[in-house]
């Protein structure tokens, strides 16, 4: 089915694009912690700001990393869960699976969204980073959980198909 694989495509891509963004700030992680020891213990006087940075780099890292790796199937608990099942409750299993992610994403988002129009331009206390650029790692994550938990579907429905016997 053409839409099922302009779905999978764009999910494919996005998670792509969320892993990177998610090694992006893994890399800032280490460099605000390796700053925040560095400056702490070498030079007897830390900076404020790395433990701000580290903070905020973990929070999107998490966000945006959980949703990749969900369309990757590197969740534990999600893939523990599939493995005992085969045929039907597989499928079963998996659409269950995929309406969770898709009400947490919806979820993520709605609230995510609310929270960053009620902080909005609110500066952070050291780095003066507006907090609505912090709280928007919960709406990025929601539509990629959102987009993925749609693929997820399609690749259930496919898997099922593909599984089952010819004459039913």
């Amino acid at each position: 089915d053409m839409f099922a694989d302009m779905v999978r495509n764009f999910s494919n891509k996005l998670s792509a694009l969320y892993f990177h963004i998610a090694t992006f700030f893994m890399l800032v992680l280490i460099f605000a912690t390796f700053m925040q020891v560095f400056t702490r213990y070498i030079m007897n006087s830390s900076w404020p700001w790395t433990e701000e940075m580290a903070r905020y780099s973990f929070i999107w890292m998490n966000m945006i990393g959980a949703a990749a790796g969900f369309r990757k199937g590197t969740l534990v608990a999600v893939d523990n869960m599939l493995n005992i099942a085969t045929g039907l409750t597989h499928l079963v299993m998996s659409l269950i699976i995929m309406l969770v992610v898709s009400a947490i994403g919806f979820i993520l988002c709605r609230y995510g969204t609310t929270l960053v129009m009620l902080v909005g331009d609110s500066p952070s206390v050291t780095m003066r980073i507006p907090m609505g650029f912090v709280h928007a790692a919960s709406i990025v994550s929601g539509f990629g959980f959102i987009v993925n938990a749609a693929a997820g579907v399609f690749d259930a429905f496919e898997a099922y198909k593909k599984k089952e016997p010819a004459n039913g």
